[in-house]
């Protein structure tokens, strides 16, 4: 990566669809990422610039500084839906000899309904070359994991890599009993049978103007401005996200939320909208 001053602005990164979802966009949003010193956005170009195209890959990829983070579903930042360009960002990474990287952190381990966004229906079936996952991964014990496919794999040799708590006897155990709870329990059917009954239920609130995302990963876009309705949600003792969009709530329950929390939720929405 580029050092000095501005470094994160001389990164850039090539954003699917996304999520963006939570709060602007699509679902996935998955990743090549590169490095151009010599570009104008790579030294904090305006934001036209950005939604423009960025050379190499043509006008008709669009690009984010990389400090935004390029995921399959970005719960912090808005994005536009770029959904068609999945399948291109896969195309332009083998064209160019690139790899393709989802940074599933957010979405990975069922939060979208599935095991990964990475080769979902959602996410037009494109596989990236590596996937990065954590977070969900351990349900909060520290742990983090790569996932790359057997082209990556044979260029890997016995000590290229190395960590001090790598394959710690913890954290290997928080791994096994969270993938163990998410098959056996059936949280991967509850995640998308509960979405599809919360997104009817916010139907019944007209200020909520959209619900963005998938799975257990959701944007609620109001009107005005959300940060009073986190508010006095907090003060019903439930718990919601804000977003660098001013106007959308966000929403990561845990996958075993069923249809009474949903109930519960809506009615306390209902009552502070």
């Amino acid at each position: 990566a580029a050092k000095g001053l501005g470094s994160e602005q001389r990164e850039a990164g090539v954003p699917q669809g996304e999520h963006d979802l939570m709060c602007k966009g699509p679902v996935a949003r998955g990743v090549v990422r590169f490095i151009d010193n010599d570009d104008p956005l790579a030294r904090g170009a305006a934001q036209d610039r950005i939604y423009g195209g960025f050379r190499p890959c043509g006008g008709q990829v669009r690009h984010w500084p990389a400090r935004d983070r390029s995921r399959p579903v970005e719960q912090e930042v808005g994005g536009p839906d770029v959904a068609a360009e999945r399948p291109v960002l896969r195309e332009l990474a083998d064209e160019r000899g690139m790899l393709l990287i989802y940074d599933e952190v957010q979405t990975g381990v069922g939060r979208t309904g599935e095991w990964f966004f990475a080769g979902s229906a959602a996410g037009g079936g494109v596989v990236p070359d590596v996937i990065t996952l954590a977070k969900a991964l351990g349900s909060g014990v520290p742990v983090g994991a790569c996932l790359v496919n057997e082209a990556v794999a044979s260029h890997i040799k016995e000590n290229d890599l190395g960590t001090t708590f790598g394959g710690g006897m913890l954290a290997m155990a928080a791994v096994n009993a969270t993938l163990e709870a998410i098959e056996t329990d059936g949280m991967l059917e509850n995640v998308k049978t509960v979405e599809s009954y919360l997104r009817e239920r916010l139907k019944e609130i007209p200020q909520v103007l959209g619900v963005r995302g998938a799975g257990f990963l959701l944007g609620l876009e109001f009107k005005e401005k959300a940060a009073p309705v986190h508010k006095a949600l907090l003060e019903r003792r439930i718990i919601t996200g804000t977003s660098s969009d001013a106007n959308v709530l966000r929403l990561l329950p845990p996958l075993c939320l069923g249809r009474e929390e949903v109930d519960l939720f809506v009615d306390a929405l209902r009552e502070v909208v």
